[in-house]
């Protein structure tokens, strides 16, 4: 991005779906298209020609598939970012999760149905968001607010306290992140823990299969009405915002299908409400990697119950936006490292 230009390389092997990234990419400001590839074998040698910063990359191809080109392509030009295109089936999202953990930066679908006109400018408008986030993460640096920062650095070790419930918010890099964070908690964890991963729903039900694969403790993706249990990871469902209820019996999952909070659904904002009025001060909230400010209201709503609140930093984040948004509230105890967090999680969760 020397001379400011984006220079995006488009690996396709469907002559529809080349034209329409072509066509949604050219009318991006500042986006120079390098070449297009048909499979995964003339993206690696395409990548290796042009030295692109950033591919859009057909998870499902022949000759070589999506994942084996990413890995190719990290191997040799760590520095281009990946940014797969998936389509809306299950095999589709159980390898762009597989792709997320192994390091591509983000994904978008390929559209379903509609007008050809329609699905390039639905295109057009998810690749202008993403890319102008990846524009921003990739040409200034990082600024955390010094006050918060040093506040958060200079805090003494946690001790342990009564903790019931984890609430996290996770969205652009979440994946590879909450892997990090889970890998870290061990099987036996005496309380729950809540997830919302901004995700369609295909895709959170793949990335809670692969996260139960890949960690100790058991991680299911959230249902209406599921009983909450400890030593259990709940993933909220695309397409749902995931509350936590207390009934006659106990405490269990709520699901609804109300209003998009900051333009998403599951949100952030309305699970850590939810913890909040159960849970009060005898819970612990983290906000992780992700584009916009889901989450910070929430946690904010956490703080002032008196629970505990944590952010990931922004040198280990894929995308600042959510934890910076949360510390300008004012309402984050710590702002750590990814690899830290499930530290310092364990220190203060008594068991």
């Amino acid at each position: 991005m020397d001379d400011g230009k984006l220079r995006v390389l488009i690996v396709e092997d469907q002559i529809t779906y080349q034209r329409i990234l072509r066509l949604a990419l050219a009318d991006i400001p500042d986006v120079e298209i390098v070449g297009i590839a048909a499979n995964g074998r003339e993206a690696v040698e395409m990548v290796r020609k042009h030295a692109p910063d950033l591919v859009t990359l057909d998870v499902e191809m022949p000759v070589m598939n999506g994942l084996e080109a990413l890995n190719s392509i990290r191997r040799d030009r760590p520095g281009t970012r990946v940014l797969m295109v998936s389509s809306h089936t299950e095999a589709g999202a159980e390898i762009t999760i597989q792709a997320m953990q192994d390091g591509a930066y983000d994904f978008i679908t390929k559209p379903i149905g509609g007008r050809y006109g329609e699905n390039r400018d639905r295109l057009r408008r998810e690749l202008f968001r993403k890319l102008s986030v990846f524009r921003a993460r990739g040409l200034a640096p990082v600024i955390v607010p010094k006050h918060d920062t040093s506040r958060c650095s200079r805090q003494p070790s946690l001790s342990p306290r009564r903790i019931d419930a984890v609430a996290v918010a996770a969205s652009t890099g979440g994946p590879a992140a909450l892997r990090v964070l889970l890998r870290g908690i061990p099987e036996n964890f005496p309380v729950p823990v809540f997830i919302v991963q901004h995700m369609p729903a295909m895709f959170t039900a793949a990335l809670a299969r692969n996260l139960d694969n890949e960690c100790a403790i058991r991680v299911v993706e959230g249902e209406d009405g599921m009983p909450v249990e400890s030593a259990t990871v709940y993933l909220a469902p695309g397409g749902f915002h995931m509350t936590v209820e207390v009934t006659a019996s106990g405490r269990v999952l709520g699901l609804n299908t109300l209003a998009q909070e900051n333009f998403v659904r599951p949100a952030a904002d309305v699970l850590f409400r939810s913890v909040a009025r159960v849970y009060e001060r005898y819970a612990v909230g983290i906000v992780l990697t992700g584009m916009g400010k889901d989450g910070a209201l929430g946690l904010q709503c956490m703080k002032q119950a008196g629970a505990t609140t944590f952010a990931q930093d922004g040198d280990s984040c894929t995308v600042f936006g959510m934890p910076s948004a949360a510390m300008k509230l004012g309402c984050v105890d710590r702002c750590l490292p990814l690899d830290a967090i499930s530290r310092d999680l364990l220190s203060v969760v008594r068991p």
